[in-house]
């Protein structure tokens, strides 16, 4: 299951309530290799672990970070095209 961003930032702001924020570092567990999760899955965490902390840094008026993986002008495929794909729909 990939955690949405808000469920990520829910978890930062309990962490915020006994952690100041220039001592907090948001991780990993370091769990996605041993726990047989796939790397598509695992993208898509750290992307959803990113997004959150971005959440909670714009609330605290912080700097976010640029997350390329989530900018669709980077995607391979529309997701019209992917749609179809999935679909099997000719291109």
């Amino acid at each position: 299951m990939v955690e949405p961003p808000e469920h990520v930032a829910a978890l930062i702001r309990k962490a915020l309530e006994h952690i100041p924020p220039e001592r907090l570092v948001v991780t990993t567990d370091c769990g996605f290799g041993r726990e047989g999760l796939s790397r598509r899955i695992a993208y898509y965490k750290c992307v959803s672990l990113v997004e959150g902390a971005n959440i909670v840094r714009r609330e605290l008026g912080l700097p976010e970070a640029h997350i390329r993986a989530a900018d669709p002008s980077l995607y391979f495929a529309s997701v019209d095209e992917a749609v179809d794909a999935k679909r099997g729909a000719p291109q």
